[in-house]
């Protein structure tokens, strides 16, 4: 028996298209800056497909004000990321036909905090006019590419009268290659108070503020001193501190200046009272602790002087020593009552015994 066997060419099956994930601008981006994921089907052809998203292997959800997205969910947006927003993500395409692609493969967002520039002058902050000085900022952010501006903080009265601080660009702020901006030499009205930021050059990108660095700058004869009373080493707080300004050509017109953590620059009627050239506080407290100066209506200043406020050693008070301790521990409440009254019975005992024997 003759067996004859027809080969008909069977076309082979078409692959099956693949989804790829795209984020611009960056993948590894900081906290609020915006990023735009994108879906594509590659040989998709010229279907129209809707997408679906995941997160770590969890479908995504695009609700919320942070989230935007197009009809299809081919881009979707997070206007101001956060550092929860870091993961892996993953889409897929879907046709009206209900045909799908394939998964794309994972692309991993990393959202880091903004970075904290850290500003420092060189060779010291106490200066004398005419020396050279040097600030320095330093993002604490291990890549590269940042560029700084140098601001000064400048006080201000809000419309409630309290003290506010802007950071004021300085005239040259447009020294932003590396992360020195150089004072030579240094006159009496550099001094002040300044601030840094970075600024990524590849995208308009900006740091927080750096922290404050004072910068004093005296003249080589100052002709104020700043005169503390009582001199000590060591202040508590709730002592009394009286500062004064002492000048050598006896003119008036200089002020006790103050910078702390809590006020910035200041003057002392936000600590206490003032009588001519005096700064007098009734009582201190360790939020005083700061730098302290005279300074002229023209920008003279004195040399600067650090204080420092302790907090005082109360002693620990005895009943509250036991009450801790007993309520701790129940049972040696119940101890020291079991204790007392034994005491208590062993004493009246006595009592009855020597009374039966002095009646005898």
């Amino acid at each position: 028996m003759l067996l004859l066997i027809s080969l008909v060419p069977v076309t082979p099956a078409q692959g099956i298209p693949k989804a790829v994930v795209s984020i611009k601008p960056y993948k590894h981006v900081f906290t609020c800056e915006k990023v735009t994921l994108r879906c594509d089907v590659q040989g998709g052809g010229s279907s129209e497909w809707t997408y679906s998203w995941e997160k770590n292997k969890a479908e995504l959800y695009t609700s919320g004000d942070r989230f935007s997205a197009d009809r299809t969910m081919q881009e979707v947006s997070i206007s101001c990321v956060i550092q929860s927003d870091s993961g892996d993500y993953t889409c897929r395409g879907q046709r009206s036909d209900s045909r799908s692609s394939e998964i794309s493969d994972a692309v991993t967002l990393t959202v880091s905090e903004t970075p904290q520039p850290v500003l420092s002058i060189s060779p010291q902050s106490w200066m004398t006019e005419g020396d050279s000085v040097t600030l320095s900022c330093e993002v604490t952010d291990s890549s590269t590419g940042w560029k700084f501006s140098w601001y000064r903080d400048v006080p201000y009265r809000d419309n409630d009268g309290r003290i506010r601080y802007r950071a004021v660009p300085l005239s040259d702020s447009s020294r932003k290659s590396g992360g020195f901006y150089t004072l030579s030499p240094a006159a009496l009205n550099h001094a002040g108070v300044y601030v840094c930021r970075g600024e990524r050059k590849e995208r308009a990108f900006y740091t927080h503020y750096s922290n404050l660095q004072t910068l004093w700058i005296t003249g080589e004869s100052p002709p104020v001193s700043l005169i503390i009373n009582p001199n000590r080493t060591q202040h508590f707080t709730d002592d009394s501190l009286s500062l004064s300004c002492e000048d050598q050509s006896k003119s008036t017109g200089w002020t006790v200046r103050l910078y702390t953590q809590k006020l910035g620059v200041s003057v002392c009627t936000q600590l206490g009272s003032v009588t001519g050239s005096t700064c007098n506080i009734s009582s201190l407290s360790t939020s005083d602790t700061g730098v302290y100066w005279c300074e002229s209506k023209s920008g003279e200043n004195s040399n600067p002087v650090n204080i420092t406020v302790h907090g005082r050693s109360r002693p620990f008070p005895v009943l509250k020593l036991i009450f801790s301790i007993v309520t701790a521990s129940p049972y040696l409440l119940v101890t020291i009552i079991l204790l007392v009254k034994c005491y208590r019975a062993r004493a009246h005992t006595e009592d009855r015994i020597e009374n039966a024997v002095i009646e005898e």
